[in-house]
């Protein structure tokens, strides 16, 4: 296999795991306290999020 042949494995490993590691977070969203949810909405770029009730956040990093 061509150095092309691993970069594409790798890629679609990186794609994968960023897709597991998303479905999980979705699932702990309800467990967390607001401060962990703004701060999953601080990392995800979300404007706005300090001013966020905790309902809007989740709806938010949920969408």
């Amino acid at each position: 296999m061509g150095a092309t042949t691993f970069w594409l494995l790798e890629q679609d490993l990186k794609r994968r795991a960023k897709i597991e590691k998303d479905a999980q977070d979705d699932l702990s969203y309800e467990e967390m306290t607001v401060e962990q949810l703004k701060q999953k909405a601080k990392d995800k770029g979300i404007a706005g999020y300090y001013n966020m009730k905790r309902e809007k956040l989740l709806e938010k990093l949920k969408g």
